[in-house]
């Protein structure tokens, strides 16, 4: 889909509308097999490999659910699924979309070194020019970031140590938060030094460096995932290692990956 194409429909539908019909789409294509060979769906279909059904899974940065909604199939009723979404638009697609069950739960905040809000989420400075929305590009705005006609959205926000603090067990993590994981992860470090869980991330820029040598630092390895193998982000530039998702695994979990190692 073209960026004029995509303008063209997030004018013609307006928000809700859009946002619905790239849901729609992207279930459609998951479903029926259409997005196995689209590099950009390549861990929607992976994580079914490495997460179990009894796992319980966190998906920080929800969006529109497309990796709650796989995370979901995978657990069924074995398992527990914990979606943070702070954005209300996406949110409400994300409640109709997931199983309502009691093992599915939506947090309707965002995640941070703080309990409060409002804060603010929208589109980074850089993106804010383009004419259609970049849906999966909403993070926490400073006040210096936000301009007159930037589609702002506000929630409140917690300390994911206190909100996930309790749980039993974590077994996964998926985090996709636009830059603000360098805020999230350390606020989360007992969470994670507790469980040790398998954690999923996208991160690039000047936050790469940062995460690489933060979950080294908690004797996690890096992979990066190339045809359906991970391959150690040791031996990987920078540049390859910034164009997909990072699967961060400790000691712990390694026998779970095992069989997926280049």
């Amino acid at each position: 889909m073209t960026d004029k194409l995509k303008a063209w429909l997030y004018k013609t539908l307006g928000l809700a509308g859009y946002l619905k019909m790239l849901q729609t789409v992207f279930i459609t294509g998951y479903k029926s097999g259409a997005l196995k060979l689209n590099e950009t769906y390549k861990w929607h279909y992976f994580v079914k490999k490495i997460v179990a059904p009894t796992d319980t899974v966190i998906d920080i940065g929800a969006n529109l659910g497309y990796f709650s909604y796989v995370f979901s199939s995978i657990i069924n009723t074995n398992g527990n699924l914990y979606s943070v979404e702070p954005v209300k638009p996406y949110r409400e697609l994300l409640q109709k979309l997931l199983p309502k069950k009691p093992n599915v739960t939506i947090f309707p905040f965002a995640l941070g070194n703080m309990n409060g809000g409002p804060v603010k989420l929208g589109m980074p400075p850089f993106l804010q020019k383009l004419q259609y929305l970049r849906h999966g590009t909403v993070t926490i705005l400073k006040d210096e970031s936000i301009s007159v006609n930037q589609l702002i959205f506000e929630s409140d926000i917690r300390k994911g140590s206190e909100v996930f603090g309790g749980l039993s067990k974590i077994d996964y993590i998926k985090c996709d938060i636009e830059g603000y994981e360098t805020v999230v992860f350390p606020e989360l470090r007992p969470v994670l030094e507790k469980h040790k869980p398998l954690v999923q991330l996208e991160t690039w820029g000047e936050q790469l460096p940062i995460m690489l040598a933060y979950f080294r630092d908690l004797g996690y390895k890096a992979y990066n995932l190339q045809h359906n193998k991970l391959v150690s982000c040791d031996i990987l530039p920078a540049e390859q290692i910034a164009s997909s998702d990072i699967l961060f695994v400790p000691a712990e979990r390694m026998k779970r990956v095992q069989q997926f190692l280049s």
